[in-house]
């Protein structure tokens, strides 16, 4: 993600942060590093995604352009 996306899922996050009462660091993001993300095949064209061995809660779509993108129907 980069650009105007990176933009707009920092404000979002930044405005659920606010709603559920806690406070958004963006200099923590500065400690993360894609070696902490792991992706495994849930057999559906999805993939599970862990965060240093704990599962995220989110799954990732390959999209028409080959991009991977975060499978928004699992989050409703």
């Amino acid at each position: 993600m980069s650009g105007s996306n990176l933009e707009s899922w920092v404000a979002g996050f930044e405005e659920s942060a606010e709603e559920a009462g806690t406070e958004f660091d963006p200099s923590v993001a500065d400690a993360l590093d894609r070696s902490m993300v792991e992706t495994s095949d849930n057999g559906d064209g999805t993939v599970a995604v862990s965060f240093m061995g704990e599962d995220a809660g989110i799954s990732m779509v390959q999209g028409e352009d080959g991009k991977w993108y975060v499978d928004s129907a699992g989050l409703i």
